[in-house]
């Protein structure tokens, strides 16, 4: 074979060499393109993990504020029932003692003040009280 022929034969090799390199830093600059890519969806899943985190601390607050409402709002209702029975004993009370006012009343009705007599300068005016209709 003569030197022109190996030259001849070498040309192609050295394209292919030459395609290869290109080929192969091609692909290393992909490979970083991906990795980068990577790199920030591994941190953008962690961002996102961080906020379902504090969105999960913030609901279990919410649901421990919204527990210490429901309580608050029963120990409300039992003093609003408490208070509701205190005013219908209140009621019940005061009707009692108009019934006995009144009663009380028409007693007094039956009696008639003897003022007829008049007291000295030295004694005290004491009336006298008789039934009246008794």
């Amino acid at each position: 074979m003569s030197e022109q022929h190996l030259d001849l034969l070498a040309l192609p090799s050295r394209s292919t060499i030459v395609r290869s390199l290109e080929l192969t830093g091609e692909g290393q600059a992909i490979s970083e393109e991906v990795s980068e890519n990577l790199s920030e969806i591994v941190s953008s899943a962690s961002k996102v993990t961080d906020i379902v985190t504090e969105i999960s601390q913030s609901a279990e607050q919410q649901a421990s504020a919204i527990e210490q409402v429901s309580l608050a709002m029963l120990d409300m209702d039992k003093i609003v029932q408490q208070n509701a029975a205190t005013s219908e004993q209140a009621s019940a009370a005061a009707d009692s003692l108009t019934v006995q006012a009144r009663a009380l009343t028409d007693l007094v009705k039956r009696f008639e003040l003897n003022e007829g007599s008049h007291a000295s300068d030295d004694q005290t005016y004491a009336p006298t009280l008789r039934a009246v209709g008794m």
